[in-house]
């Protein structure tokens, strides 16, 4: 349902001319309504179509200068990472999210770290010095 209003409501708005402000807040908008069509194909377990609206809605938060949205997107990609067994992504994930997002508030911070404490740290590499 979300997506067929994307391509229904939101698409034609997106193309439209428009005040710069207003067409920064209607692709911010949009990013976010990728990001929560993303989470409802991961529900469903289309994962393949998840990192697709994942991937757009990167994009158009980029596009918006949405710092937030795009941190936040990617932090859904590191739970969808975790899910998967992804590790190593799931963290570089986690911490681009948190990395690109220091201007943010404390309970934004506090999300983004979240998901880094909960995504898998990756195991030494072998023949290095754990310090065990």
């Amino acid at each position: 349902m979300s997506a067929a209003f994307m391509a229904n409501t939101v698409a034609p708005y997106l193309r439209a001319d428009g005040p710069s402000e207003v067409r920064k807040a209607m692709l911010s908008a949009a990013s976010f309504l990728c990001y929560l069509t993303g989470w409802m194909a991961v529900d469903e377990g289309l994962h393949g179509l998840a990192q697709q609206y994942y991937a757009k809605g990167l994009e158009l938060a980029g596009a918006s200068a949405d710092h937030t949205a795009y941190c936040h997107i990617l932090r859904g990609m590191s739970v969808q990472a975790v899910d998967l067994g992804h590790g190593s992504a799931a963290r570089r994930l986690a911490d681009a999210a948190a990395a690109a997002s220091p201007t943010t508030g404390p309970r934004m911070r506090a999300f983004f770290a979240g998901q880094q404490a909960h995504s898998p740290t990756p195991p030494p590499k072998s023949g290095t010095n754990s310090g065990m």
